[in-house]
């Protein structure tokens, strides 16, 4: 299909325009929890572990619906979805505000929050890939670049806040904020570009992808057929272990070594500022040399960044360490959508990419919950940051024997 009026505006940017700013909003508890993490510690006394496990399950239940959003997505839509989420996970931050007891920190932040966290990533990106099929990964990219700007800004935000209002009083602001940017972002998503009577971009020019059908490409049952799907799956899962790691324990880590308050979060920060040209120069290498190889190269990074954690004790080294992470993690979120998009096409991309990211963050929810109990065993986070070298090594052999889904199969499976 090819544009019948090039000179018309491409809705898609508007797409792209809102993902950007929910994921901005979205992504706040998930980059500043670990700001939230010694306050809270200080006032409970509860030990690392017990307050690593919310965050656990904040991300772990992010999986399951994964894939229920995935699905919905594919069907319905984002724009219902936004709406839902936002009252969920606006509900879970006020609720915070108000918790005195363990069991309402797992069910505010871990469930609530958690729930309504799930439609910022598979429903946004999946959105954005039928709308793109020249500089998917470039638009995935900006999308990618909203939790940078995130990182970069709302972990010090959050800091000042609760130097001034106290942490419970900023969970009531960050509730405030995430209601009106998901409930009024979500008002401009449409599902794909069939909709409004336009093709895709670059869809005239890629060879015949029928994007707007949504027919291209393997049915879930199909993909999970293929060895792809799994060594994809399991190298992802071994990377957000990793970050989702380093994300909640890197403040207290900072402030474990003398580093101020302020100080600390502003380490978290400077991951979000080099993660911003990182996500937009990974996305364009991934549109030039393709999503495979990009996934080789932040394996090696997210392979050095832990290896580098062992031996910081600086301000300076702490900036270089997060500066790494940084273009690592926003690189990696970057190209999971185009990978999944490359490996098993838009047939069924939602669902796919939502039981993938299902996955991976049931996963990685392991991560931050391994850390604080080796932290509450032994005292340091050595043996944690060991291990994740390890799994950083394991993602690195995957992401280096992945290979392309056959043409064939897809030609093939699209044809029946």
């Amino acid at each position: 299909m090819s544009r019948a009026k090039t000179t018309d505006f491409f809705y898609g940017y508007v797409i792209v325009a809102a993902a950007v700013m929910i994921s901005i909003v979205g992504w706040v508890l998930f980059n500043v929890y670990s700001v939230f993490f010694e306050p809270m510690l200080t006032e409970f006394g509860w030990s690392r572990t017990v307050t690593s496990g919310a965050y656990s399950l904040f991300i772990a239940i992010q999986g399951p619906l994964s894939i229920v959003l995935g699905r919905l997505n594919d069907k319905v839509g984002p724009r219902v979805i936004m709406i839902v989420c936002g009252f969920s996970f606006s509900l879970g931050y006020f609720l915070m505000s108000r918790i005195t007891q363990v069991w309402e920190l797992y069910l505010f932040l871990g469930v609530l929050a958690g729930g309504g966290m799930t439609a910022v990533w598979v429903p946004l990106l999946s959105t954005v890939a039928r709308w793109f099929v020249k500089r998917r990964a470039m638009m995935c990219g900006l999308v990618t670049a909203g939790i940078q700007v995130s990182m970069a800004t709302m972990p010090l935000l959050a800091s000042w806040l609760i130097s001034i209002y106290g942490w419970r009083n900023s969970y009531v602001i960050f509730a405030a904020l995430t209601l009106v940017v998901f409930l009024g972002g979500g008002m401009f998503l449409k599902r794909d570009p069939g909709q409004i009577g336009q093709p895709a971009y670059g869809e005239d020019e890629a060879g015949g992808e029928v994007m707007n059908s949504g027919v291209h490409g393997l049915s879930l049952a199909e993909a999970l057929q293929t060895r792809q799907l799994w060594m994809f799956t399991f190298t992802s899962t071994t990377i957000t272990m990793v970050s989702v790691l380093i994300m909640v324990h890197i403040v207290i880590f900072a402030i474990d070594f003398g580093v101020p308050a302020m100080g600390a979060a502003s380490v978290l920060a400077v991951s979000g500022i080099s993660g911003i040209p990182g996500a937009i120069l990974l996305g364009h290498v991934a549109d030039r040399i393709g999503n495979r190889r990009t996934l080789v190269i932040i394996a090696v990074l997210f392979l050095v960044t832990p290896l580098w954690a062992m031996i910081t004790s600086e301000l300076w080294m702490f900036y270089l360490f997060a500066a790494i992470f940084g273009v690592a993690f926003a690189g990696y979120f970057t190209i999971q959508s185009p990978m999944v998009a490359e490996l098993f096409g838009l047939r069924s991309h939602g669902v796919t990419f939502g039981l993938i990211y299902s996955i991976t963050m049931i996963g990685g929810a392991f991560g931050p919950l391994l850390a604080g109990y080796v932290f509450d065993v032994t005292g340091s986070y050595q043996l944690a940051f060991l291990l994740s070298a390890v799994l950083g090594l394991v993602g690195l052999i995957l992401a280096l024997l992945l290979k392309p889904v056959p043409r064939q199969k897809h030609q093939r499976l699209s044809s029946e």
